[in-house]
C-alpha cells in the first residue's frame, strides 16, 4: 500500500494536466461564477409610461436611470429597438413592467427596483410582468433550451473529434498517412468532413427531435436552427482536433473539459453579457458556444430572418478556417517539410 501511495503521487507530480485539472481548473470555476454570479452593478434603465407622479418621483429616486417614454412610438417597437430595459406602465390602478425578453438578472433588477420604489407608496401594490418575446409561464427547460442545444452540439462534437485524432495518432494512421504526397490541408480538411458529416446528422436529429418530441418551441424557421448547429458542431471538430495535439490519450482530452467547455457554458447567454462587471462581457464573443447560442435564441424566440443569424453564422465561420489554418501549420511536425 505505500508503495502504491507513492507510485501515485509520483506518477501525478508528473503529470502536469493532471495537477492543472486538480488544483487550477476549480479555482477558475469559481472565480468566474464569483465574477458572473456575484453582485451587479448594473442600473436598469426604466422608461416611464403614464405614472402618477408620486410613483414616478419614487422611481427617480432609486438607482435606475430613468427616461420618458415617447409618446410616437409602440411599446412593443421601443423595446425591440434597446432603448430601454423595461417600461413602466400605469394602467387600471396597476403598475405593468413590460421587457422585451425574460433576463434573470436584468427581470429581478427591474422587479426589485420597482419594489423598492412602490415600498414607500403603496407595498400591497401588485406589479405584472409581460414580455414582448416569451412568456412568464414558459418552464426552465423551454427558456434554456438554446442553451442545452449548443452546449449538447460542441460538446459531443468536441469529444467526437478529440478522441478520434488520438486514436489516428496513437494507431500511427496520421503518420503514415502523411508519407504519401497528400497535402496537409487536404488531410485536415478530409478528417474535418468526415468527423462533420457525423456530427450535421447528430444536431439535425436533436433539434428534430426537441421540437416534434419533447415540444420544444421555435418560433422562427427550424432550418436555420439546424443550420447553426450544425457550423456550431463543425467548429468544436475544429477545436478538438487543435486540443488532440496537446493530449496523448482520451483521457486528457477530458481533462480539458473544465478549460474548453464550462466558462463557455457561463457565457452562453444564461447571464446577460450587459450586467457582467469588469468588461469580462467581451470575452464571450471569442467564445464559439456564445455564438451559437445567440443564433439559437433568436430562432426560438422571435420570427428570425437570415440577416438576423448572418453575424453568427459568419463568426462561427471565421472560428472554424482559423482553427483549421493552425491545425494545417502543427501538421509540420508529423511531416519534414
Amino acid at each position: 500500500m505505500k508503495h502504491l501511495f507513492f507510485r501515485i503521487l509520483k506518477q501525478l507530480k508528473n503529470d502536469k494536466r493532471s495537477l492543472a485539472l486538480i488544483f487550477f481548473a476549480p479555482l477558475l470555476v469559481l472565480t468566474l461564477l464569483y465574477f458572473l454570479l456575484g453582485d451587479s452593478n448594473y442600473k436598469p434603465l426604466l422608461s416611464l409610461k403614464d405614472l402618477p407622479i408620486p410613483i414616478e418621483s419614487a422611481l427617480k429616486e432609486t438607482d435606475a436611470t430613468i427616461l420618458n417614454f415617447p409618446n410616437n412610438i409602440q411599446v412593443d417597437d421601443y423595446l425591440i429597438d434597446r432603448e430601454a430595459d423595461a417600461v413602466i406602465i400605469y394602467s387600471d390602478n396597476k403598475i405593468s413592467i413590460k421587457m422585451l425578453e425574460s433576463d434573470s438578472v436584468k427581470t429581478s433588477l427591474v422587479i426589485n427596483t420597482v419594489k423598492e420604489a412602490l415600498l414607500t407608496i403603496n407595498p400591497n401594490s401588485d406589479i405584472k410582468v409581460d414580455f414582448v418575446y416569451g412568456q412568464t409561464s414558459t418552464n426552465i427547460y423551454s427558456s434554456l433550451g438554446y442553451v442545452l442545444l449548443g452546449m449538447i452540439a460542441f460538446f459531443f462534437s468536441f469529444l467526437l473529434a478529440g478522441i478520434s485524432f488520438i486514436r489516428e495518432k496513437n494507431y500511427s494512421t496520421m503518420e503514415r498517412l502523411l508519407m504519401t504526397p497528400i497535402k496537409r490541408w487536404e488531410v485536415i480538411a478530409g478528417y474535418t468532413l468526415g468527423f462533420s458529416f457525423f456530427s450535421a446528422i447528430q444536431s439535425t436529429i436533436i433539434v428534430l427531435f426537441t421540437k416534434y418530441a419533447l415540444g420544444m418551441s421555435f418560433v422562427g424557421p427550424l432550418p436555420y436552427a439546424i443550420l447553426i448547429m450544425i457550423l456550431l458542431s463543425i467548429t468544436a471538430v475544429s477545436i478538438g482536433a487543435f486540443i488532440s495535439i496537446f493530449s496523448n490519450n482520451e483521457f486528457q482530452i477530458m481533462q480539458f473539459i473544465p478549460i474548453i467547455i464550462v466558462p463557455q457554458i457561463f457565457f452562453s447567454g444564461i447571464i446577460s453579457l450587459d450586467t457582467i462587471p469588469f468588461g469580462l462581457d467581451k470575452v464571450a464573443y471569442f467564445m464559439p458556444i456564445y455564438h451559437g447560442c445567440e443564433g439559437l435564441y433568436q430562432i426560438m424566440t422571435r420570427p428570425t430572418t437570415f440577416i438576423d443569424i448572418l453575424p453568427n453564422i459568419s463568426i462561427l465561420l471565421l472560428i472554424t478556417f482559423v482553427f483549421s489554418i493552425i491545425n494545417v501549420l502543427v501538421l509540420k511536425k508529423y511531416r519534414r517539410i
